[in-house]
């Protein structure tokens, strides 16, 4: 009996050390490492707003006659702005399309010059190409098609004026500061060109309009 009763428990023993022996060698498993967020891409549509400061010169040739070489006309511009980005590795490519009102005026800057200077609005079609200098910072140049509409006034005379296109150049940087956010800082040149006005065959005005911008920018990326 003692026999058999030391005999089972000798085998049970050598069991479990077998047991224990085999499950030593077994892998162990780890956690799997977290997988890494996504990269951020400029691709996509974007849609925001933007505020600025407009200042520029306007000037004025009266039937042949330069009465006004370069007049300051400047006042705060503001708007809405969207557009498309396409992205190659760091490389970015888009169009962008914006609108603004603004309250840009001038007053005529020699003695002999009674005019005034009014633009209301202004708008923008451009092509855009960035590099992409972290993941989230983007620099960028810009240039295309400008158009707007510069009143100027002689006197207490009616307004005379008509819509105008002319091109733009600039260029920027864009921050992404979640997914969606993205905050932008804005240079833009504008020349909107020299267009006649014909009273009658023997007096025209010739007026044209040159303006840089600096604007700041709220976008939200879809």
């Amino acid at each position: 009996m003692n026999t058999s009763f030391r005999g089972i428990s000798l085998g049970l023993a050598v069991a479990g050390l077998a047991s224990a022996a085999h499950a030593a060698d077994l892998p162990t498993s780890s956690p799997a490492p977290p997988t890494p967020p996504p990269e951020y891409t400029w691709a996509g549509r974007y849609f925001g707003a933007h505020i600025g400061y407009m200042w520029g010169t306007t000037s004025v040739v009266d039937t042949g006659v330069l009465v006004e070489p370069g007049a300051p006309t400047d006042g705060f511009i503001g708007g809405l702005l969207g557009g498309y980005n396409w992205q190659n590795s760091a490389w970015v490519y888009g169009l962008e399309i914006d609108g603004s009102i603004a309250g840009v005026h001038g007053n005529g800057a020699v003695a002999s010059s009674s005019f005034t200077y009014d633009l209301n609005w202004a708008a923008n079609l451009r092509g855009r190409l960035g590099y992409s200098v972290t993941p989230t910072t983007l620099l960028y140049a810009a240039g295309g098609l400008a158009v707007t509409d510069v009143r100027f006034t002689e006197v207490s005379a009616i307004p005379i004026g008509v819509v105008r296109a002319g091109w733009t150049i600039g260029g920027g940087v864009d921050h992404a500061f979640t997914s969606n956010l993205v905050g932008r800082l804005e240079y833009l040149y504008a020349d909107y060109g020299h267009v006649r006005y014909n009273l009658s065959p023997s007096d025209w005005y010739d007026v044209g309009f040159t303006a840089q911008t600096l604007r700041a920018a709220l976008i939200w990326k879809f």
